[in-house]
């Protein structure tokens, strides 16, 4: 009956527990992580959508020359235009609000060339895709006038 009761081989009860524990302590910290990697999927892939929305648009745009431009933005995205001088740089723009495939968007066509040259110039566009007030993604383009 000794023998019996100095067997040291195996686990106590308060052994287990403590691994239960500690265990139990482990995974509760990796399942918090769930929820947040989730929420940032989600972000990644409004992001996502955003930007390819504003590069569709940006190729669309990118086939038409400067002669062509205005008439094109106010027939893809139902626009109403706007001409003003960015707060910026002070220099003239033509905006352009309305709606693309479902996403609020802005066109500003810069009205002074960027780069003019013998052959042709270069006329910088921006294409702002919000959701709501805040801009999701902000895409540049050129159109040009050849001569």
């Amino acid at each position: 009956m000794g023998d019996k009761l100095n067997n040291t081989k195996g686990l106590t009860l308060i052994e287990v527990l403590a691994s239960i524990v500690l265990l139990s302590i482990v995974i509760v910290s990796f399942m918090s992580l769930f929820p947040q990697m989730t929420l940032m999927n989600n972000k990644t892939e409004e992001n996502l959508q955003s930007a390819n929305v504003g590069k569709e648009l940006q190729v669309e745009l990118r086939s038409y020359k400067y002669e062509q431009f205005e008439s094109s933005v106010e027939q893809l995205i139902s626009a109403t235009q706007k001409v003003e001088k960015e707060p910026v740089t002070n220099k003239n723009i033509k905006v352009y609000k309305g709606q693309y495939k479902n996403s609020d968007i802005v066109v500003t066509l810069y009205t002074d060339s960027i780069v003019s040259g013998d052959i042709q110039s270069l006329y910088e566009f921006r294409i702002e895709v919000k959701d709501g007030d805040k801009i999701s993604t902000t895409i540049y383009g050129y159109t040009k006038i050849d001569k």
